[in-house]
């Protein structure tokens, strides 16, 4: 019974760009020695989806650099390599540890989701500080009991 009451519920939030190692070490240091649930939502850029929606957009070959158009299925392909990249370096960091992670993929204007994907409240939100002033953060963090920010470059 009192197993139950040591699980520690963790949400982290990253983004593409978010400095993961820095973000696992804090989840690190908020979980401890005890057990815990995290769950990873990664925060898909939507700028990409954007960009493809503009009729002159174009995406040069690195190789050849000649133009193609960048379109809305370009656009998600370029999403899902940054989330899995974010994820397979997010898998590499909690190989070690005896924590299992799920993920969820949510885009910065899908805050309206968050109900589906993060259906009991946490213990814990850790997120970069980049999304602080967004309005999917402001809908995680009502759904946490304690919310640790960690300082990144908005480079």
């Amino acid at each position: 019974m009192s197993e139950g009451r040591d699980l520690l519920r963790v949400l982290l939030a990253v983004t593409e760009t978010s400095p993961v190692e820095r973000l696992w070490q804090s989840l690190v240091d908020q979980v401890a020695d005890a057990r815990a649930e995290v769950v990873t939502i990664i925060v898909s850029d939507d700028s990409w989806r954007r960009a493809a929606s503009l009729p002159f957009t174009r995406e040069f070959s690195r190789i050849s650099g000649m133009p193609a158009a960048f379109n809305h299925h370009r656009a998600e392909q370029v999403r899902a390599d940054a989330a899995g990249r974010a994820r397979q370096r997010l898998e590499h960091l909690a190989e070690d540890s005896q924590v299992e992670i799920r993920f969820e993929i949510l885009s910065e204007e899908e805050d309206a989701r968050v109900g589906t994907v993060v259906k009991v409240e946490r213990d814990i939100l850790i997120a970069p500080s980049a999304l602080e002033g967004k309005p999917l953060f402001a809908r995680l963090a009502r759904r946490h009991r304690k919310v640790v920010l960690v300082e990144v470059d908005n480079d």
